[in-house]
């Protein structure tokens, strides 16, 4: 683990680094809390060891601005202090430190003040990557590994402002499979989940590797597709229904299903028509699924 020691005292500075070299860290030994701003700003480093004071900007003013500074992860910080008064130690944890030290000090109580540190900081990094998985978690469909629809309306929201601001088009490809209540009734539900999971990757691999793909519902996907043009969405709607035309479901019976999808594509040019929200996008292009659907589906229509 990488830690910052900052104390105006070079002979304060090297008792400390040769303290830390027993626990193996890696120290970065700096003069000034204006110097350790700037290696916390272009660095990644959890642990900073400062002294109280210092000249310029003293160690409580330092722990504040860490505390209100743009820095990603948390920062545990211990206090250097030959200061013994009650008011003193709280004014200091009260601005953000996290343990404070007294000097003189003995180097086996610094390592076990700073083992206790590195257990803190492992506790909230792994609690900091369970919240984002379970953030992803609920915005990905179990089954198809796509975006679910909360995850459509977070990225469709900033699709359209991005849309909007840049004057460019954004077309969306509303795709459901044909008569997919035959293939449950027929092959039973698991069967109708692995025609999802084939429809999911269909979609997923025929169009760009920046558009976004999720599952609306049921069996209806949306593809929103950035910077696409009226005619670009029809090449893409006409590459994905050429690839469920070409690829068929084998079951473990031996049984082979071909999966028709009914595609309708919508493009929406900012100026045109006033855009406020996702839903009004995905229903224009629903209403063109619909018109391929009634014209017989395993067709693609805008």
């Amino acid at each position: 683990m990488r830690i910052l020691v900052v104390d105006d005292d070079a002979l304060q500075r090297k008792i400390i680094k040769e303290a830390l070299s027993i626990g193996s860290y890696d120290v970065i030994a700096l003069d000034s809390a204006q110097a350790a701003k700037e290696t916390l700003e272009q660095d990644t480093v959890r642990f900073v060891i400062t002294d109280w004071v210092m000249p310029d900007m003293d160690g409580l003013a330092f722990v504040r601005w860490i505390r209100n500074a743009n820095i990603t992860g948390y920062v545990y910080v211990m206090l250097l202090t030959s200061r013994e008064d009650p008011g003193d130690i709280e004014d200091g944890l009260n601005a953000g430190a996290d343990d404070y030290i007294k000097k003189p000090f003995h180097p086996k109580e610094l390592l076990a003040r700073v083992a206790v540190g590195e257990r803190i900081l492992r506790l909230e990094e792994h609690l900091r990557e369970a919240s984002d998985r379970l953030k992803q978690q609920a915005l990905i469909d179990d089954l198809t590994s796509l975006m679910n629809r909360r995850a459509i309306y977070q990225t469709g929201r900033q699709e359209i402002s991005r849309a909007r601001r840049d004057a460019s088009p954004l077309s969306v490809l509303f795709l459901d499979l044909d008569k997919f209540k035959n293939i449950n009734d027929t092959y039973g539900h698991l069967a109708g989940d692995e025609a999802l999971k084939l429809s999911a990757r269909l979609l997923q691999e025929n169009v760009r590797e920046y558009d976004l793909v999720g599952r609306w519902a049921g069996d209806e996907f949306v593809a929103l597709l950035p910077a696409t043009n009226k005619d670009q969405a029809a090449e893409l709607g006409g590459r994905v229904l050429r690839a469920f035309n070409r690829e068929a479901m084998y079951l473990k019976s031996g049984s082979k299903v071909i999966l028709n999808v009914s595609i309708g594509l919508y493009t929406w040019i900012p100026g045109e028509l006033d855009m406020s929200d996702l839903d009004a996008l995905v229903r224009l292009a629903d209403e063109a699924m619909y018109k391929a659907k009634q014209s017989g589906g395993n067709r693609a229509l805008s």
